[in-house]
């Protein structure tokens, strides 16, 4: 997983959905919220490994998981740059998870060429 400066370097950009109402909301209730909670399902280092888990078998085989994930790299790759938002931030969270997934993402589609922008 990604820390937040290096996705700052790819232009994904992660913030407290509490402090600042820009970005694609990634949290609970969303298709892309993250189910587990902490203290109920673990710690927090837990419930994002167990994120990270669910997420990687939800795009391989839940269509809407899919569709939103291919939606926000599609935004991402087209501006250059994209927020994801979250109640988290600054704290390790789930939104690291996804944006590690489109970093990914875009070196397997467009492997080493560089973006124009």
């Amino acid at each position: 997983m990604k820390s937040y400066k290096e996705l700052r370097e790819y232009g994904i950009f992660i913030n407290n959905r509490k402090v600042d109402s820009y970005g694609i909301f990634v949290g609970r209730p969303t298709v892309l919220g993250n189910p587990f909670k902490i203290e109920k399902d673990g710690s927090r280092e837990e419930v994002i490994e167990k994120y990270r888990t669910w997420f990687s078998m939800s795009l391989k085989r839940n269509e809407k998981v899919r569709n939103e994930f291919l939606r926000i790299c599609g935004l991402w790759i087209l501006k250059g740059k994209i927020a994801l938002s979250c109640f988290c931030f600054p704290e390790a969270c789930h939104a690291q998870v996804i944006a590690s997934a489109m970093v990914w993402y875009r070196h397997l589609t467009l492997g080493s060429q560089k973006l124009p922008f």
